[in-house]
């Protein structure tokens, strides 16, 4: 009898709710209402994040083979520490690193299916600068050194990096180059050369290319 009872009160609570809103609203104007807001709000969202997109795509550049793009001059401050100065599109980045090489992350987007057949090219974006230590205990002492961020996007709205956390992307898909283990010199300058396969450093000038010969 108890849960009887509670049933038979609930559904006589639910029955008087129902029977309030057909007296306040049952030409359903509110509900129209509710759907069109609901509309709009969809609407506004996907208009910011389509806003988003188009602010991260117009960072990014074709991959063609028209030369380096980027190019990479070191100066040396102090012992192990170097004042790098990346030039790409135009413009010149100013880094500090430390250690005895560097690497170069890119960001790569790559066109798949439909739009790929439609003759889309795969872009690039530069997107961080490390200097390293050759031994490993110099290199956790300096938790990974000095490094330089190419790009100001914060995570929670990097393309690049919400493509990269999917499984299975349509149409674009997230890749990356790293040119690793480069040595660091005083007055050296090095050129990055970039296809579909990966990037490429190389030597431009005798400093570089003398840090770049094996020991001995």
């Amino acid at each position: 009898m108890q849960y009887l009872g509670l049933a038979a009160l609930l559904g006589s609570v639910g029955l008087a709710l129902l029977f309030v809103m057909a007296r306040m609203g049952w030409r359903l104007d509110w509900l129209l209402g509710w759907f069109k807001g609901c509309f709009l709000i969809m609407l506004l969202s996907l208009s910011a994040l389509l806003g988003l997109a188009a602010w991260e795509l117009q960072q990014f550049r074709p991959i063609t083979q028209q030369g380096p793009v980027a190019v990479l001059e070191l100066t040396e401050a102090a012992p192990q520490r170097y004042a790098a100065t990346l030039a790409a599109n135009g413009t010149k980045r100013h880094v500090q690193l430390e250690g005895d090489t560097w690497e170069l992350q890119i960001q790569v987007l790559r066109w798949t299916g439909l739009a790929k057949a439609l003759g889309l090219s795969d872009g690039y974006r530069l997107a961080r600068i490390n200097g390293r230590y050759v031994t490993l205990e110099k290199q956790r002492g300096r938790n990974a050194a000095l490094s330089g961020r190419l790009y100001g996007t914060p995570q929670w709205r990097d393309l690049w990096h919400w493509l990269d956390g999917l499984d299975n992307p349509q149409f674009i898909e997230a890749d990356a180059f790293v040119v690793r283990y480069m040595p660091m010199a005083d007055k050296a300058r090095f050129a990055i050369d970039l296809d579909a396969a990966g990037a490429k450093p190389a030597a431009l000038n005798p400093v570089a290319l003398h840090a770049l010969k094996p020991a001995g």
